[in-house]
């Protein structure tokens, strides 16, 4: 089936599911069908839709896809927007939720926003946000925002107040990104169109300043303008046209703080102080202990208020000097010309002026030509118009535009003399383009405000009325004393009443403050959640034997900076991690050291191992020396005879897995135990075989005869004593030693047959290891530099700066070889005994050489036909075992000689060894 046909049979079998009529479907069914599909969508890769399944799984039956389709309509389908906003059926229909709206709402967001890759509210819309952006507010409603928004993630909504976030998100990528049906054109919606509660507006304004990102919110804003007629429209001037300035002198800095609530005084006319209530206090507010709380309660606040109105009077005189010393014309930039400065030297610039005209004219006069003569007419009009300017000057002429003494003409003789006519045309009409809009912005000012200007002009005539009566009244004239008192008296009820505010209001402001630093600290922590649980979570791995999942936990915990981060939370995040890496380290030493361990298994461990290496070194926490990090953590380390981390004792041969890199070192343990299990092999035969001369049995079991002192003392006598029954006896331990000489070559030939593929696979491991780290030695240096490689082959490893290192092939030479070569001695030595007559090849004694003369010749003496043929079966099979691992030694070379033709491989004497035993006893079997 292919992967879009499958989106669509698995959007059916949801949206059937979600139909609340039907009394067979519980709410556990919904729940596992919702978030089968989740599990659906969620993989990776993410699956394919059909451009009709998008409004088929947001809108059911209702959508145009199942209208069309004959054998959906049939079929009751409940969309995604319908099971995220259906009601309760518990008698709450008007303020609670099924309770599976939560996870299909929480699915919808997923669909929208985060679906194959989704760009979010602000980013590139997948199929899904944009079927749901494309429709209509009627159907937006049925996902009931308003009950997810006013109840969703509170203690009162529980499971049935949906999900508060999640409906966020949704209406936040409406609001941004609507669209007409088609598509094609932005059509804005308004928030109270889907919320018609201002508390649930007021709420979600209050989740888009803690949550959405910048550009969503103005993305919001300009849509809602759009929608409201007041700023939708396309601005039609360049970007120098944003930041216009107040030409007219009616528009404050915009952005800056508006005109505060509090009226000061008049000009030496303080206000007047509150009258003390007469007799005891009857309030607390009138205690001396009230006010003294109160003053010192009020002191911070005011004096941060006092320091914020200090710094934006501050921050508004600045920029006003700095609109002084801008050219109006834009023609000048402010670091060419200083329109505030050069207002200060006005005579100066005029005579310097005239002394460049001068000098110019007398150049041209020095110059013979007609167009000499017109340039110097040109100069002398400029000098005639400058000449009177300056005089013009002594009348306090300014070239400041917003001075009531401005004279254009001196403005553009000192600041835009050298200006075109072209350049003066476009600056004018830039400013009047800047004018117009000031003129609009100032109408548009008063009609919004206009009840208020009302209101303010019918205040105005009422104290003009009631001060010329009272001036009629009194004959005081016209009043002026009377409105000044009045207006005094209601700034100083304004200063009390602001005061008072202050000194109420207070513990209220602190608690917010309060409330809006713990919620910006769970913020933080629940965006840093992911880095505090990497070191609980690298434990589990640990434990789990899951090391490929705790090298990338501890991977993401890199991410903070252990020497500058100032947070200790973070800091102690690091040390733990970096601790569980050290324990990790240590158990994939431990790994790496068993020889009970699997091939895949040490093949997963060095991988594991050399990514965990890379990192520990590029944070410099190696942990070579002793320390509490460097203690091993697992059961596996009882037994060891560790003398520093990563060392290991085998067959009294010392082995530091941290001297060597990951690869070599582990193929250095598992042929150790290679070798020490050969000797081991050997030393159990000639054990065997002393038990049984001595009278004991193979595994250690007593015996009645024995070719020992039994058989020595029954020599000496002088015959006739012994019956055949003990004669039969006395030769039973011969037949022993041969069966234990068979047994021991099955058990060498398994041996051998079992350890040859495991080393193999990690030499070729750790010959890639090898030339990984050669090529990346080469590119350090920039190419390949002198001794990068020994005489011998043997490759130096640049990162540990240890001297010589051992390559695999090496390795193979020294350990390996000679340890098969002794084991094919001891196979052929127990499967033959001697070899055939007149034949080249000389069997070797792996034990025996100091027993006794009677078991020598024992274990010299070739086994009986059938134990022959048995052997020759495993010599077969061992021959044909280290024929292939000679084959495959093909790709293990010496450093730096990968392409010579005369390599030699280190095991092509065991195998010439073992084709001879081969061919020796095969002559016997055919004999």
């Amino acid at each position: 089936m292919a992967d879009a046909d499958r989106s669509n049979v698995e959007i059916k079998v949801l949206l059937r599911n979600l139909d609340t009529a039907k009394t067979s479907i519980k709410h556990k069914d919904r729940l596992r069908r919702l978030n089968k599909f989740r599990n659906y969508v969620t993989a990776r890769p993410p699956p394919e839709f059909y451009d009709d399944d998008h409004s088929l799984l947001l809108l059911g039956s209702d959508s145009p896809t199942a209208m069309e389709d004959e054998a959906l309509s049939s079929m009751v389908l409940v969309g995604l927007l319908g099971a995220a906003g259906c009601p309760s059926s518990s008698g709450h229909e008007g303020a609670s939720l099924k309770r599976s709206a939560r996870p299909a709402i929480s699915l919808l967001r997923y669909l929208c926003l985060e679906f194959d890759g989704g760009g979010g509210v602000t980013g590139e819309m997948n199929g899904f946000a944009s079927a749901l952006c494309a429709l209509d507010v009627p159907r937006l409603r049925t996902m009931r925002l308003e009950v997810h928004i006013g109840k969703g993630d509170g203690d009162d909504g529980g499971s049935r107040g949906g999900s508060k976030d999640d409906a966020c998100h949704l209406l936040a990528l409406v609001l941004a990104r609507h669209t007409d049906p088609d598509g094609v054109s932005d059509e804005p919606v308004a928030a109270a169109d889907l919320l018609p509660d201002p508390r649930n507006r007021a709420e979600f304004e209050r989740w888009l300043v803690e949550n959405a990102a910048p550009d969503a919110r103005r993305r919001i804003k300009e849509n809602a303008q759009a929608k409201a007629g007041g700023g939708g429209a396309a601005r039609a001037e360049d970007d120098e046209d944003e930041n216009d300035e107040d030409v007219l002198g009616v528009f404050g800095k915009r952005g800056g703080k508006g005109s505060s609530a509090e009226a000061a005084p008049r000009p030496g006319q303080a206000p007047k102080p509150e009258a003390a209530p007469a007799g005891p206090p009857t309030t607390w507010s009138q205690t001396s202990m009230a006010e003294k709380k109160e003053r010192a309660s009020g002191a911070i606040f005011l004096e941060e208020e006092q320091k914020k109105d200090a710094e934006a009077q501050a921050k508004a005189k600045e920029e006003k000097q700095r609109l002084l010393q801008r050219d109006p014309l834009g023609i000048l930039g402010a670091d060419r010309f200083d329109l505030q400065a050069a207002d200060a030297d006005i005579e100066h610039l005029l005579r310097r002026t005239l002394q460049e005209i001068e000098d110019e004219i007398e150049a041209e006069l020095q110059m013979a030509g007609d167009s000499g003569v017109e340039k110097v007419n040109w100069l002398e009009a400029q000098r005639q118009s400058v000449l009177a300017v300056a005089e013009a000057k002594k009348d306090g002429r300014s070239i400041l535009p917003t001075s009531p003494n401005f004279d254009p003409m001196l403005f553009l003789t000192l600041a835009h003399r050298h200006a075109t006519y072209g350049e003066l045309q476009d600056s004018t009409s830039r400013l009047s383009r800047k004018t117009d809009n000031q003129v609009e912005r100032l109408q548009n000012l008063v009609r919004e405000n206009f009840p208020l200007f009302i209101k303010c002009s019918e205040g105005i005539d009422v104290f003009a009325e009631q001060n010329e009566a009272q001036a009629d009244g009194d004959g005081a004239g016209d009043g002026r004393g009377s409105l000044d008192a009045r207006f005094a008296s209601l700034d100083a009820l304004a200063l009390s009443c602001a005061d008072q505010a202050r000194r109420s209001f207070k513990p209220l402001l602190d608690n917010t403050n309060e409330v809006r630093k713990v919620q910006s600290a769970l913020s933080v922590l629940q965006r840093v959640a992911p880095l505090l649980q990497v070191p609980s979570l690298m434990r589990q791995h640990i434990e789990n034997g899951n090391f490929s999942s705790a090298v990338k936990s501890y991977r993401k915990v890199l991410v903070i900076d252990r020497d500058n981060c100032e947070v200790d939370l973070l800091r102690h995040v690091r040390e733990k991690a970096g601790e569980a890496a050290q324990d990790a380290r240590n158990d994939l030493e431990l790994i790496l050291a068993d020889s009970e361990s699997s091939a895949d298994s040490l093949l997963d461990a060095l991988r594991d191992l050399g990514e965990l290496i890379e990192l520990l070194e590029e944070e410099g926490e190696n942990g070579d020396g002793a320390g509490p990090a460097d203690k091993l953590a697992t059961p596996r380390s009882s037994g060891q005879g560790v003398m520093r981390p990563g060392t290991f004792s085998i067959d009294r041969h010392v082995i530091c897995v941290r001297d060597h890199p990951p690869a070599l070192a582990c193929l250095l343990l598992q042929t150790s135990h290679f070798r020490s299990l050969v000797e081991k092999a050997i030393s159990v035969t000639e054990a065997a075989a002393d038990r049984v001369f001595r009278g004991e049995g193979p595994d250690g079991g007593s015996q009645n005869s024995g070719g020992g002192s039994g058989y020595s003392s029954s020599d000496g006598a002088s015959g006739g004593e012994n019956s055949s029954s003990q004669r039969t006896r006395d030769k039973r331990w011969k037949f022993d030693v041969l069966e234990v000489r068979a047994d021991a070559t099955l058990r060498a030939v398994g041996l051998a047959k079992d350890w040859l593929p495991r080393l193999l696979q990690i030499g070729l491991a750790t010959q890639e290891a090898e030339k990984r780290a050669l090529a990346r030695n080469r590119r350090g240096n920039g190419g390949a530099a002198a001794g990068d490689e020994d005489t011998d082959g043997k490759a130096r490893d640049p990162k540990r700066g240890r001297g010589k290192s051992m390559s695999a092939h090496s390795v193979f030479s020294s350990i390996v070889s000679p340890a098969l070569t002794r084991l094919v001695e001891h196979v052929a030595f127990c499967s033959l005994g001697c070899a055939n007559q007149g034949s080249r090849y000389k069997i070797t004694s792996t034990f025996g050489r100091g027993s006794a003369d009677r078991l020598r010749s024992i274990l010299k003496s070739p086994l009986p036909a059938t134990q022959t043929a048995k052997c020759a079966l495993d010599l077969a099979e061992l021959a044909e075992a280290i024929q292939e691992a000679n084959e495959a030694m093909a790709s293990i070379r010496p450093p730096g000689k990968e392409d010579s033709k005369s390599h030699k491989s280190p095991l092509e004497r065991a195998s010439d060894l073992t084709n001879d035993a081969v061919i020796m006893i095969e002559r016997r079997v055919c004999i």
